[in-house]
């Protein structure tokens, strides 16, 4: 088995580092198979394919769709997904689209606290990927406008802030479906970051046909991946783990971390961890 982590996130997303970048990370703690799962975009994976490809490490392309359950947040991350499918990019853009609308609407409503934001600025945060809350919080925060990330999050954009917008989400159902319509594995992600109705939730992803579990994350409790670990022995379902890493958007999660080991045969993974 060679060491892996599969949740890792560029900037095509809400990363800090570029693909090339992050791969070059990789190659110096030791990993051979790197996850590439931004938030609702696959652009990235083009880019990452051909430059891990001279430095002997294979890329599984992924992503982490944002779905909802009765105004619950909860992440599915798709592995192995189609993503040279132009239907499944086109479908990604018109998402893209809404929430960069989103975004905007957010930038609006801080001018009510004598907060602006220049576009530049904005665009300059998002590089690639779509404008979002994260790039909306570090603009602020180079601007003068709060000390730090989370207190942008905390007085004026988090959920129920006032300059909070909803976000444009899918079921977790027509999540797993989406994966599945592009060849991919369907895996609930992180599960202790699930903020209510986690248990219900998890049977709830039984039914519409999950694949696996993110088991190996740093949010998640012993309790919790030694219940995942029964509830996937039963259903004969697929365990993964990855550190979630964001760069400088997340400080501690650490590339690498777990330290997991994984194989891969055609569509199967399977992982283990050392930690």
């Amino acid at each position: 088995m060679l060491r892996c982590d599969l949740h890792t996130h560029t900037s095509y997303s809400d990363g800090t580092k570029s693909p090339r970048e992050l791969i070059k990370l990789a190659q110096e703690r030791g990993i051979k198979i790197l996850g590439i799962t931004d938030h609702d975009e696959i652009a990235g994976i083009e880019e990452a394919m051909e430059f891990a490809s001279k430095v002997d490490i294979k890329i599984i392309p992924g992503i982490e769709l944002s779905a909802i359950y009765h105004d619950i947040d909860v992440h599915i991350l798709g592995y192995m997904i189609d993503y040279k499918s132009q239907e499944l990019k086109n479908f990604l853009k018109y998402v893209k689209d809404i929430r960069e609308k989103r975004a905007y609407r957010i930038v609006e409503k801080l001018k009510r606290f004598n907060i602006n934001i220049p576009l530049d600025i904005l665009k300059k945060h998002a590089g690639y990927g779509a404008v979002g809350r994260p790039h909306i919080a570090r603009a602020m925060k180079e601007l003068g406008y709060v000390n730090d990330v989370s207190e942008a999050f905390d007085k004026y954009i988090g959920y129920d802030k006032p300059a909070y917008v909803p976000k444009f989400k899918l079921s977790i159902q027509e999540a797993v479906e989406l994966v599945h319509k592009y060849g991919g594995i369907a895996i609930l992600a992180h599960p202790d970051l699930i903020k209510d109705r986690k248990d219900e939730i998890i049977q709830k992803t039984l039914e519409w046909k999950i694949d696996g579990f993110e088991i190996w994350h740093p949010d998640n409790v012993p309790k919790t991946r030694e219940y995942l670990l029964k509830l996937s022995e039963n259903h004969h379902l697929v365990l993964t783990g990855g550190s979630d890493f964001h760069g400088e958007n997340k400080i501690g999660y650490e590339l690498g971390t777990p330290v997991l080991y994984c194989e891969i045969k055609d569509k199967e993974i399977k992982v283990e961890c050392n930690d």
